[in-house]
């Protein structure tokens, strides 16, 4: 007996073809519209919103479209009243050209006119189909295999558990159909395509980011999270009620349809559409394909660099380092103040954009200092960035520092930890809570001598306009109180201070006077406002500095955590993307007798620079220890690669090496490249002009770079891991409760 034709359960009651075949239909059906409907919508808002003026004139210009509307108004209007005649009197439009245009050529004298609109029509109509092939490819294939496999179940499944099945399979579309509106809604926001982490992510973070979110939620997020859904059930729905209304077998057996069900599949899987627009690339690959990134096989693409990574020594170990002091070190014990910047790019400052105007008291004090034209954050997270300056070793990502921060493996030596045993106070001063993700326990291990936060700073008197925390010029006055302290006590101090203003959703004091820079974005008006009231704060700071006579006595380091991105590239989001304007930051190094007022310190610089910067200029050496960076008091060789990645695991990777930068996006789309020297805005991706012999290495040695700091984390998880069980097998025991 055909596994196609209908089964009995024990109770000898039947499961139709036909019921089988609706399970199939209607679950295909639902994800299928849902799918190429935000594929394509996402496809033409950003053909429409990167150019509008450009769109409209290739809309008024294009011949296939031209002619596809005049088509479709005579289809609907013939079907409506000849409905015998709507396919013949469809190819009217092609009808009334054909001459009209041999009669303008003759007028006109100009034999091409009469055919030259026909081969662009043809070459408008290749490249269409090319490129909704190109962004659908991984569509089919999600389909067509999912078709297949509802298909055999249903074949398969005996009559006795077919409802269950029933349910099962309209549970899973439920899920994905939510699971889409999650995805999209999360587009219409920050414009980056989802992927497991991502939605992981979101969803084991969700109390911390809330608050955040809160705001955001309104029509457009409402109807992007639930339209999937109700498209998707509506087409459920509408499937169920044209078999009821049929009232017979629509199709015996869907045997006829495997053949064309494998050949979809097979063609989809081997025919690789070419690129036909970078600006479409993010969005080729398939939603729920993107949450294989969560399983273990997730990683199976990567063997080769894990056993790379495997060969070479561990990238970074600071857990044994002690410090070893020059023969200055007694006469140079400056003060270290550290001044990180929340969501600083290098752009929206006065430093490398004088015309801005919007950070006057940086550019002044720039000119009283050494400036870091070329310093780049790791990963534009501000995490990532604490761990980058403070411990000198390569941030990893959320999944592997969360673990690392809460669960007792960090085995590190810190700055503030390392200057301490050199008798230097510590105290790490942030206008911010600490109650977002791990960020608490990760200051915490930091071991500064004292930290003050939102929570435990006097507040009274000052605004709170970001969910974040308080107005910065929440830390002036107690900053300024502990440095006199220190100074009266005659101790070289580490002052650590983190500003809050900046974050998204760029909002600042309603007392701060704003103003416009006329860049015409609402929301990078704010952002510079921000970074303006920011100015303003570090000016009041440092005025204090000064009067105290401490600015003299001090290596002052300021910089970026992170830049920001205001759809440059699509996404506005800082954390999952790895363009310059994320990553690249401000950076001012001020120290009396070290650093010539003035002057750039040349060559590409990092965060992980910043940590083995403070110990040379203090005379300091980190001995038995693997740090990261290199003291940008310092020549570095020309040809130092930069290393980046993005906040959660296989969101994205990238290398910089001269003047060339790499992105590798996880194979979700080809490897990106960009002459940064020729093409600082990455406009132009020219990894398609570039031997492929060197973007497989590239992109191998991005592997590896990621691979090898994971490998150095889960190094240190052991030892953390060896030391807490000692710790717990040396304590003594005590009496059950």
């Amino acid at each position: 007996m055909s596994i196609f034709s209908p089964k009995k359960g024990v109770d000898g009651k039947e499961v139709s073809t036909s019921e089988r075949n609706q399970l199939v239909g209607e679950s295909v059906l639902a994800l299928a519209v849902v799918l190429v409907a935000i594929k394509l919508g996402k496809a033409l808002a950003e053909f429409y919103f990167d150019n509008p003026p450009a769109a409209l004139r290739d809309i008024r210009a294009s011949w296939l479209l031209r002619i596809a509307a005049a088509t479709t108004v005579v289809f609907v209007v013939t079907r409506r009243y000849w409905p015998r005649w709507k396919w013949i009197f469809s190819l009217l439009p092609f009808a009334l050209l054909v001459p009209a245009k041999v009669i303008q050529a003759l007028l006109r004298r100009s034999p091409e006119m009469a055919y030259v609109w026909f081969p662009e029509m043809v070459g408008q109509f290749r490249n269409l189909l090319l490129l909704t092939a190109y962004l659908l490819r991984r569509d089919v294939i999600f389909l067509a295999s999912f078709a297949i496999i509802v298909s055999v179940a249903s074949r398969l499944t005996p009559a006795r558990y077919f409802r269950f099945l029933k349910i099962a399979t309209r549970a899973c579309i439920v899920a994905l159909l939510l699971i889409s509106g999650i995805e999209l809604a999360s587009y219409c926001k920050i414009g980056v395509a989802g992927t497991g982490h991502l939605l992981a992510y979101f969803l084991t973070n969700a109390a911390s980011l809330w608050p955040m979110l809160k705001p955001e939620i309104g029509i457009t997020s409402m109807v992007a999270l639930l339209s999937p859904l109700l498209v998707g059930v509506a087409a459920m729905v509408w499937v169920q009620r044209w078999y009821a209304r049929l009232g017979i077998e629509p199709s015996r057996s869907l045997a006829r349809a495997w053949p064309i069900l494998g050949a979809i599949l097979l063609l989809a899987v081997i025919f690789r559409a070419p690129r036909m627009d970078h600006r479409f690339d993010r969005f080729v690959d398939n939603t729920y394909l993107a949450l294989d990134d969560l399983f273990p096989w997730g990683r199976s693409g990567q063997i080769e660099a894990v056993k790379e990574a495997d060969q070479m020594p561990v990238l970074f170990d600071t857990s044994g380092a002690t410090i070893r002091a020059g023969k200055n070190e007694a006469g140079n014990r400056k003060n270290v103040i550290i001044i990180m910047l929340e969501s600083a790019r290098a752009s929206a400052t006065s430093i490398a954009n004088p015309k801005l105007d919007s950070t006057p008291f940086l550019a002044a004090f720039a000119s009283r200092s050494a400036v870091v034209p070329d310093m780049y954050a790791v990963i534009p997270r501000t995490s990532a960035a604490w761990v980058a300056i403070l411990d000198g070793i390569w941030p990893s990502t959320d999944e592997e520092m969360g673990a690392w921060s809460l669960n007792g493996e960090r085995q590190t030596s810190s700055l503030p930890k390392l200057l301490a045993t050199r008798g230097y106070s510590s105290a790490y001063f942030t206008s911010a809570h600490l109650n977002f993700g791990y960020d608490d326990e990760l200051i915490k291990n930091e071991q500064f001598g004292a930290v003050f936060d939102a929570d435990n700073l006097p507040s009274q008197g000052f605004q709170h306009p970001t969910f974040w925390g308080f107005e910065d010029r929440i830390m002036v006055a107690p900053s300024l109180a502990w440095v006199q302290q220190q100074r009266d006590r005659q101790n070289p101090f580490l002052l650590v201070m983190m500003t809050n203003i900046g974050h998204f959703d760029y909002e600042y004091p309603s007392t701060w006077k704003a103003r416009s820079f006329g860049t015409g974005n609402p929301s990078y008006e704010r952002y510079l406002n921000c970074m303006s009231y920011v100015d303003s704060v570090l000016k009041e700071f440092m005025d204090g500095l000064d009067r105290m006579g401490v600015l003299r006595s001090s290596i002052v380091i300021i910089l970026g955590d992170h830049g920001e991105s205001f759809g440059e590239h699509g996404p506005t989001a800082h954390s999952l993307e790895l363009y310059d304007e994320t990553l690249r930051i401000p950076a001012i190094i001020h120290a009396d007798g070290l650093v010539r007022p003035g002057t750039a310190i040349s060559g590409l610089r990092q965060e992980v620079d910043v940590m083995p910067t403070v110990l040379d200029a203090l005379d300091m050496k980190a001995e038995n220890a693997t740090i990261s960076g290199s003291s940008m008091l310092q020549p570095i060789p020309p040809d130092r690669p930069l290393y980046f990645s993005g906040a959660l695991y296989s969101q994205a990777t990238a290398m910089r090496k001269g003047g060339t930068k790499y992105i590798y996006n996880f194979g979700r789309i080809p490897v990106e490249a960009y002459a940064i020297d020729r093409d600082p805005s990455e406009q132009h991706d020219i990894a398609g002009t570039l031997p492929h012999a060197e973007i497989e290495k590239a992109e191998m040695d991005m592997l590896v770079w990621r691979e090898r700091v994971s490998r150095a984390y889960r190094a240190q998880g052991e030892r953390g891991a060896a030391v807490h069980s000692q710790a717990h097998a040396a304590a003594p025991m005590l009496p059950a409760r």
